[in-house]
C-alpha cells in the first residue's frame, strides 16, 4: 500500500512541477503534494512528525535491529528525543514550532515500534531505560524455544496472501470520524485493573511503585 502511496505522490509531484513551469497565469492553483506513509524505519523525529500529519491514522515503524532504534536517538541533535517518544506513548499531542515552515500539531499521535534483538544486546540498550519507564513501555517476546528450521520447497499458500490483503485493507478502509472509536473495559477488566492501580505502592520494586 506504501508502494502504491508513493507512486501516486511521484505523480502528483510531476503534474506539480508541470503546472509551475507554466506561465503565472497559466497556472492552476495547486498545493505541493505531501506522501501518505504509514511504515517508516530510519527517519529523523522531524521527519516522522510530517509523516504522522499527514497521515492522522497512525504510523508503524518497524526496527529489524531495535537497538538501532535507540543509537539513532540525538545522532543529528542533542534534543529530548526519548522524551518526546515518553509523549507520544502517552498519547499527547505533538505540537512543534518552527522557525521556518509552517507550525505543525497532532491531537492524537498513534506510532507502533516493532523490532527484533539479540538477547547479548537486549541488556546493554534496555538497561539504562528502565527508571524512565521506557522499557516497560514494550511488550518483550522471548521464545523458549527456536527450533532450527531446515530448508525445504514449501510455499505459503495463495489463500493467506489474499486473507491477510483483505484484513489489512478491511482496517484501513474503517473511515475516521471527528470523534476517535472508544473501546470499554468490562465490569471484570476494569474492576482487575482498578485493583492492580491502588496497590502499585504496595510492590516492592521501588521502579513500578514509582
Amino acid at each position: 500500500i506504501d508502494s502504491r502511496y508513493f507512486k501516486d505522490y511521484k505523480e502528483e509531484v510531476a503534474k506539480w512541477m508541470e503546472n509551475d513551469s507554466k506561465k503565472p497565469a497559466e497556472r492552476e492553483d495547486m498545493q505541493y503534494p505531501q506522501l501518505a506513509k504509514k511504515i517508516i524505519s530510519d527517519a529523523t523525529m522531524e521527519a516522522i512528525q510530517m509523516r504522522h500529519q499527514h497521515n492522522t491514522r497512525g504510523l508503524t515503524m518497524v526496527m529489524d535491529e531495535l537497538a538501532g532504534f535507540f543509537n539513532n536517538m540525538g545522532r543529528y541533535n542533542k534534543g529530548s528525543e526519548l522524551e518526546q517518544w515518553l509523549s507520544i506513548f502517552s498519547g499527547h499531542p505533538i505540537t512543534v514550532d518552527r522557525k521556518k515552515g509552517e507550525p505543525l500539531m497532532i491531537e492524537n499521535p498513534h506510532i507502533s515500534i516493532i523490532g527484533g534483538i539479540q538477547p547479548g544486546v537486549f541488556h546493554s540498550s534496555f538497561s539504562d531505560k528502565v527508571s524512565n519507564g521506557m522499557t516497560d513501555r514494550f511488550l518483550i517476546c522471548i521464545p523458549e524455544v527456536m527450533p532450527i528450521i531446515k530448508w525445504n520447497d514449501n510455499e505459503i499458500e495463495h489463500d493467506i496472501y489474499e486473507l491477510w490483503d483483505k484484513y489489512v485493507k478491511n482496517i484501513l478502509g474503517i473511515p475516521l470520524g471527528e470523534e476517535p472509536n472508544v473501546f470499554h473495559f468490562s465490569k471484570e477488566a476494569k474492576a482487575h485493573l482498578i485493583e492492580w492501580q491502588n496497590n502499585l505502592k504496595a510492590t516492592k520494586n521501588p521502579i513500578i511503585s514509582g
